[in-house]
């Protein structure tokens, strides 16, 4: 894909998921107010040809 904006070659994606702290036995000390259970995971990434 071109960028429109300076005409050069890129490429992107992105992920995103959750994970549950108590599978990986995470936090079970602190109450659920302070951390919590369900972590949420989003990564962008953008490549560009040179």
């Amino acid at each position: 894909m071109k960028n429109p904006q300076n005409g050069e070659i890129i490429s992107g994606f992105a992920i995103s998921g959750e994970v549950k702290g108590s599978d990986y036995n995470l936090g079970p000390d602190f109450p659920e107010a302070v951390l919590s259970d369900k972590v949420v995971i989003d990564v962008d990434g953008e490549f560009k040809k040179q």
